[in-house]
C-alpha cells in the first residue's frame, strides 16, 4: 500500500487564500488546493481546512498565520509550547540521572500542553516517559524496602556489623532518611559495644565489680552469644557471692542484699538464687525488729526466729532479748486508747504526710462485766462502728442521719421541732461487716454521767461475705449470723436497734446554704439533692443532717449565716434488702446509719480532736483509717462536721495475693496473713504485700489531698481502726517511706 506524503503549508498562500475568499473557495494551508467554502476537509490532500487557535479555541482557516479571535501568531505560540517541553524532559532526564525520580515525575507532570494537532506526539512522548519513570521508581522502591527490611532484621538480630556493611553496599538511590537514621543506628550500638567492653575488662582487672551487672546485662543484650562475656559473668557472680558470704558471716544483711543485687541476671543459677533468698530473709527480719512500730504477737515470734537462725549478731540478738523483756513487764503499760506496746519511734515525717497511729481503745466508754472486757480487749479498734451505732441509739452521737424508711417520713419527718423525746436507756449497735457481726449494747443510766458496754461481741460469718462461695448465700449468712446474736443475747421491746450500712455503697454529699426556717431549708436541701445527685430521688433512701455557723456577734437565731448540711444517700433497694434481713430474724429496726458516720460519731464522742495538738494548724483535723473485708474507709473529723471517702481495697487483697503468691487456698492465705510467722519465709510474703501496701497508701494520699482540695484543711493526725489494720507491716509501712 502506498502513502502519499502530505504537503506542507505554503507561507504564499495567504494572499492566495485572501483572495479566494472573496470569491466563496477555501484554499487549503497544505496543497494550496481550493475547496469550496462549506467543505471542512481538502479534497485533494485530505488535511482539514479549519483548526482552533491553541490558545483561545477559535475557529481558524489551515495555514493561517494570526488567529483571528485572538490574534496571536499560531507558529510561534506552538514553537514555544514545543520549546518548554523539550527543556521540561531535558530536566527530567536530569533528574533521573541524579536518581531523584520524584522530582523527575514531578517535573513532567508541571507540564501544560494546548490541545493542537503539532502538540499531539509531544504530548504522547511525555505520558510515555511518565509511564517509564512510574514503572522505575516503584520497582526501586521494592528493591529499596526489601533492602531496608533485611537491615532492620541484622539490627533486631544484633548483627550491627553486618548491617553496617549492607548499608554502605547500598546503592544512591536506595539511600533515604530512614537508611541515614539505620546508619547511626548500627554505627552507635558498634561504639558502644566496644566502650562496654573496654569498661567490663579494667573494672575486672581492678577488681571494682560493683555496677558491673548492668553493663554485663547490656553487653549480652547487644550481643547475645557472646560466651566471653557469660563466662565473665559467671566470674563476676562468683567473686559477689564470696563476699556477700563474709557480709552474712558478719551479719552485715544489708551490704550483703546489695552485693547479691549485683549479680548479673543471665549468671543467676540455683545456687544464687537459694544464697539470694537466705539473705533476704535476714535482711527482711533485721529490719522489721529494727522499724516496727508496736509489739505484737508477729513481732515476738519473728524476734524467736531471728535469735534462733543469728545466735552471733550480738546487736540484734539483744535487741529481742529487750523486746521480750518489754512484752513481759509492760502487758498493762499501754493506755484505754493504745493498748499496744510502742517499740520503734515513728519517724519525724510519715510516709502518709501527717503522724499516723494504731488506735484500739476508748477513754470515755465503761465497760461493765467481765464478757463485756474480756471481748474489747480481744479485739482491740474493731467495735468502734458498733459504738458510734450505739451511741446514735441513745441519742449521743453529732450526726444523727438515718437511711431507715427516710423515703417514707420525707423531709419535714426528719426534723423534731415540736416532737416530744422518748428517753432511750438502751441501745444496741451491729456493726455488719463482710468478715464478721460486731454488736455492743450501751445502757444510759440515769444515775451515771456516761453511757456503759455492758456487752460487746464479735460472731464470725460462716462464710465471708467476699468469699465467692458466698455470692449466692449472702442472705442466708448474715440471716444465720444475726439469728446467732439473738440466740445468745434476747432484745429486749425498749432496746433501740441501730445497723450499720456500708459506706462504699453510699453517696455522701456536703451542701454549702444560706440558714432558712427549717421548712425552707428543707426545701433548698430536696432542690440541691437533685442537682447534686445523679440518680432519681424517688429510687434512694436520703437523710440528711445542717450544722450551721453563726457570726461571733450574733444575737439572734436570724443571724445565723451559713448551714453547712451533710447529704447521704443510699439505693433504696439495697436499705430495703437490709431492713428485710433485720425483719426476717425479728429484730426491730430503728436506725440505718453509714458505717462511715457511725465511725466519726464515735470519733466525736471520744474528742479524739483532742489528740492532734499541732500548732501550726488554727482547727487541726483529725482522720481515722477503718480498713475492712473488702473496702476500706477515710473519715475526717474537722470540727463538728465529718467528711468521709470510701474506696475499694481491704482485707481480701492481702488473702487473695497471700493465696496466689505462696499457691495457697483462700483459708490458708487468711490464717498467714494473721499469722505471717506460719511461713517459711516472711521475705518472699512481704512481697507479695508490699505492692498492696503501696496502693493502699497512694489511696491514702488521694483521700487526704482530695479532702484538702474540697476544705482547704490539713490532716494533723491519723489513726488506723478495725481489724484489717492490726496487719503486722501495715503500719511500718505507712509510717517509713519506702
Amino acid at each position: 500500500m502506498t502513502t502519499t506524503a502530505r504537503p506542507k503549508p505554503s507561507v504564499s498562500g495567504t494572499d492566495t487564500m485572501a483572495t479566494s475568499s472573496q470569491i466563496g473557495v477555501t484554499i487549503c494551508g497544505y496543497c494550496q488546493a481550493g475547496n469550496g467554502a462549506d467543505r471542512r476537509f481538502c479534497g485533494e490532500c485530505g488535511q482539514p481546512l479549519w483548526e482552533k487557535c491553541p490558545s483561545c479555541r477559535a475557529e481558524c482557516r489551515s495555514g493561517e498565520a494570526f488567529c483571528g479571535g485572538c490574534g496571536i501568531h499560531l507558529r510561534e505560540f506552538l514553537k514555544e509550547q514545543i520549546d518548554a517541553a523539550e527543556a521540561v524532559l531535558a530536566t527530567a532526564s536530569a533528574c533521573e540521572a541524579q536518581h531523584d525520580l520524584n522530582e523527575a515525575m514531578r517535573t513532567l507532570r508541571s507540564v501544560r500542553l494546548a490541545d493542537h494537532r503539532e502538540l499531539t506526539a509531544l504530548s504522547e512522548r511525555i505520558a510515555v516517559e511518565l509511564s517509564r519513570l512510574k514503572q522505575l521508581f516503584e520497582q526501586q522502591t521494592r528493591h529499596r524496602d526489601a533492602g531496608l527490611a533485611k537491615i532492620r532484621e541484622l539490627i533486631a538480630a544484633c548483627a550491627f556489623g553486618e548491617a553496617l556493611r549492607f548499608l554502605h553496599k547500598l546503592p544512591a538511590e536506595f539511600r533515604t532518611e530512614e537508611s541515614g537514621k539505620l546508619l547511626a543506628e548500627a554505627t552507635s550500638k558498634l561504639r558502644e559495644i566496644a566502650d562496654l567492653k573496654a569498661t567490663i575488662r579494667e573494672a575486672v582487672e581492678r577488681k571494682r565489680l560493683l555496677g558491673l551487672a548492668p553493663k554485663i546485662e547490656r553487653l549480652l543484650t547487644l550481643q547475645p552469644d557472646a560466651d566471653g562475656i557469660r563466662r565473665l559473668a559467671g566470674q563476676v557472680r562468683n567473686r559477689l557471692l564470696t563476699a556477700a558470704k563474709g557480709k552474712l558471716n558478719d551479719y552485715e544483711f544489708k551490704q550483703a542484699r546489695e552485693l547479691v543485687a549485683q549479680i548479673p541476671d543471665c549468671a543467676i543459677d540455683e545456687h544464687t538464687q537459694q544464697m539470694t533468698e537466705v539473705i533476704a530473709e535476714f535482711n527482711w527480719l533485721a529490719n522489721d525488729l529494727r522499724l516496727a512500730p508496736v509489739v505484737d504477737e508477729p513481732l515476738i515470734e519473728i524476734a524467736k526466729r531471728f535469735a534462733k537462725k543469728a545466735p552471733g549478731d550480738q546487736k540484734n540478738v539483744e535487741r529481742c532479748s529487750k523486746l521480750f523483756r518489754i512484752a513481759a513487764q509492760s502487758q498493762q503499760a499501754g493506755s484505754k486508747r493504745f493498748p499496744a506496746i510502742a517499740w520503734a519511734p515513728p519517724p519525724r515525717r510519715a510516709y502518709v504526710g501527717c503522724p499516723i497511729d494504731w488506735l484500739g481503745g476508748s477513754e470515755r466508754l465503761k465497760l461493765s462485766g467481765d464478757a463485756a472486757t474480756s471481748s474489747w480487749n480481744a479485739e482491740p479498734g474493731r467495735f468502734f462502728v458498733a459504738a458510734g451505732l450505739a451511741l446514735q441509739g441513745i441519742e449521743a452521737a453529732a450526726v444523727n442521719t438515718n437511711l431507715h424508711r427516710a423515703e417514707k417520713q420525707g423531709l419535714l419527718g426528719q426534723l423534731t421541732i415540736g416532737k416530744r423525746k422518748e428517753t432511750i436507756k438502751r441501745a444496741w449497735g451491729i456493726d455488719i461487716g463482710d468478715s464478721s457481726l460486731k454488736v455492743i449494747r450501751l445502757v444510759a443510766n440515769p444515775g451515771d454521767a456516761e453511757p456503759c458496754v455492758d456487752c460487746c461481741d464479735l460472731l464470725p460469718h460462716r462464710i465471708s461475705l467476699s468469699h465467692p462461695e458466698a455470692e449466692t448465700m449472702r442472705h442466708k449468712l448474715i440471716v444465720d449470723s444475726l439469728r446467732e446474736f439473738l440466740v445468745k443475747y434476747p432484745i429486749e421491746k425498749s432496746d433501740r436497734i441501730c445497723v450499720s450500712f456500708p459506706s462504699h455503697k453510699i453517696l455522701g454529699r456536703s451542701l454549702q446554704l444560706p440558714a432558712a426556717a427549717p421548712k425552707k431549708l428543707a426545701e433548698m436541701i430536696q432542690f440541691e439533692a437533685k442537682q447534686r445527685i445523679p440518680l432519681p430521688l424517688d429510687e434512694l433512701a436520703w437523710s440528711y443532717q445542717s450544722f450551721t455557723s453563726a457570726p461571733s456577734d450574733a444575737t439572734s437565731v436570724e443571724l445565723e449565716s451559713v448551714s453547712n448540711t451533710l447529704l447521704i444517700a443510699a439505693k433504696q433497694r439495697d436499705v430495703q434488702e437490709l431492713a428485710l434481713i433485720v425483719a426476717e430474724v425479728g429484730i426491730p429496726l430503728h436506725i440505718v446509719q453509714s458505717d462511715a458516720v457511725a465511725l466519726f460519731n464515735f470519733a466525736m464522742y471520744e474528742n479524739l480532736r483532742d489528740l492532734a495538738t499541732s500548732q501550726a494548724i488554727e482547727s487541726p483535723s483529725i482522720a481515722l483509717l477503718d480498713i475492712g473485708t473488702v473496702a476500706t474507709n477515710i473519715v475526717i473529723v474537722t470540727g463538728d462536721r465529718p467528711w468521709f471517702r470510701s474506696f475499694r481495697r481491704g482485707g481480701d487483697d492481702f488473702t487473695n495475693v497471700a493465696a496466689q503468691r505462696l499457691h495457697l487456698t483462700n483459708d490458708q492465705a487468711e490464717q498467714v496473713k494473721i499469722e505471717p510467722t506460719r511461713v517459711r519465709r516472711l521475705s518472699e510474703l512481704y512481697a507479695a504485700f508490699d505492692p498492696m501496701f503501696a496502693r493502699l497508701a497512694d489511696e491514702v494520699h488521694r483521700s487526704l489531698e482530695s479532702f484538702h482540695k474540697e476544705t482547704g484543711q490539713q490532716v494533723s493526725r491519723m489513726f488506723g481502726v478495725g481489724g484489717g489494720f492490726r496487719l503486722h507491716g501495715l503500719l511500718k509501712y505507712l509510717r517509713n517511706e519506702p
